[in-house]
C-alpha cells in the first residue's frame, strides 16, 4: 500500500518502480525504512489515481467476447471502437439480436443498465 501512494508522486515513481523489483527478496523492516527514506519532505497532496469505469454493461462485454471467442478486455476495446459510428453502433444491436435478445433487452444492455442475475 505504501509503494502504491509513493508512486502518485512523479518525483519518487522511478525509485519505486526500481524497489518494487526487491520487494519479496529484502526483509520487510529493511523495506520498509528504504521507503520511509523516499517520502518527500514537502507536504504536497497527490490524488490518488482511480480506473477508469467502462461505459458498457458487463452483459454486452459478455457477449461481444463469446461471440468474438475473446477476452472481456479485448471486448471492450470492441465495443469502443464499435460504438464511436452508427454502423458500429448497429452492429452491436445485432450481435446482441443474435443471442436472443428482444429491443427491451438489448436497450438496456446498450445503455449499460444490465444487471447480474447470477
Amino acid at each position: 500500500m505504501i509503494l502504491k501512494a509513493l508512486s502518485m508522486n512523479p518525483a519518487v515513481l522511478d525509485e519505486v518502480s526500481i524497489l518494487f523489483r526487491y520487494f519479496d527478496k529484502i526483509p520487510h523492516p529493511q523495506f520498509y525504512q528504504l521507503l520511509i527514506g523516499l517520502i518527500p519532505p514537502d507536504k504536497r497532496f497527490y490524488p490518488w489515481v482511480k480506473g477508469k469505469k467502462s461505459p458498457f454493461g458487463r452483459k454486452l462485454l459478455e457477449l461481444i467476447a463469446q461471440y468474438f471467442e475473446i477476452s472481456e478486455k479485448e471486448a471492450a476495446e470492441y465495443a469502443t471502437l464499435l460504438s464511436f459510428t452508427e454502423n458500429g453502433k448497429k452492429e452491436l444491436e445485432n450481435l446482441c439480436g443474435d443471442f436472443g435478445l428482444g429491443e427491451k433487452e438489448i436497450e438496456s444492455v446498450m445503455k449499460g443498465n444490465d444487471k447480474d442475475d447470477e
